[in-house]
């Protein structure tokens, strides 16, 4: 097929010897179909039923392949259904960087997703190159899901880093404690009141005027429950001012310690 200044531009072309069927245009081989029915664009390189491969240069800013379903109907416009994968030794999906050296996404056969890992461990991973990350891990138990903070390298649990003008928390029936953007503690309320002075830490159950609120501090029986009043970090600065509760005491003895630098 081709015109008066070529006149096999474009060509279809069996080859006996390999039993492949080849497709040319613009005088140059496009697509190949192989012997065992496998088709390859770009190369011959055989890897699985269909191969497009875009050299250096070929597909210069641009995709290599595009899905595009452009049915308006709403609940009717479908992309692409995958169906692969048995367990963890397989994938119905698997996206690598350029080099082919790192595994970007996997979607494993058991079912877990990794992202920056080819061994995701959990239904969800998030990781970096396969050491710390985040390992997501729902019904853990009956009850629970389990967020994991975790770094598959060394097998070891790693510190949370969490950054936020307010960190809120709460159950089903509202919100029940929150570390605002001034760093006070909240339990109970969203309001660190006016005192301004004794607000840091609040603790509120004031929802009717017969509710009561409370701190408990739990020893040991013969340990010590205690405060202390710090105004440094080391020697005697780390407790100018104590309140002590001695567990091992006669409950109606002086079992209650108060100490300052003058008075104990």
């Amino acid at each position: 097929m081709g015109d008066t200044d070529d006149y096999n531009d474009g060509r279809i072309k069996y080859d006996n010897s390999s039993r492949s069927m080849q497709f040319q245009t613009a005088n140059a081989e496009r697509m190949r179909i192989l012997s065992n029915g496998h088709v390859v664009i770009g190369d011959n390189t055989d890897t699985g039923f269909f191969r497009v491969t875009a050299a250096d240069g070929a597909s210069d800013d641009q995709y290599v392949g595009q899905f595009e379903n452009l049915e308006a109907t709403a609940g009717r416009s479908y992309g692409v259904n995958i169906r692969a994968g048995s367990n963890s030794t397989d994938h119905g999906l698997r996206v690598k960087n350029r080099a082919n050296d790192t595994t970007q996404f996997l979607v494993r056969g058991d079912g877990n997703v990794g992202i920056g890992t080819a061994s995701p461990q959990r239904a969800l991973v998030v990781s970096d190159a396969g050491a710390e990350g985040f390992e997501f891990f729902p019904g853990s138990s009956d009850t629970a899901n389990t967020l994991n903070h975790y770094d598959r390298a060394s097998s070891s649990f790693i510190d949370i880093i969490s950054q936020a003008d307010k960190h809120i928390f709460g159950r089903a029936d509202g919100e029940k404690m929150r570390l605002d953007g001034s760093g006070r503690l909240l339990i109970g309320t969203t309001s660190a009141g006016s005192n301004g002075t004794a607000d840091d830490l609040v603790v509120a159950n004031d929802g009717s005027a017969s509710d009561q609120a409370g701190i408990t501090i739990r020893g040991g029986t013969s340990g010590r429950s205690q405060i202390f009043f710090s105004d440094g970090t080391s020697g005697d600065a780390e407790y100018r001012g104590m309140l002590r509760y001695d567990h091992s005491e006669d409950q109606c003895s002086s079992a209650l310690l108060l100490l300052s630098g003058c008075v104990s």
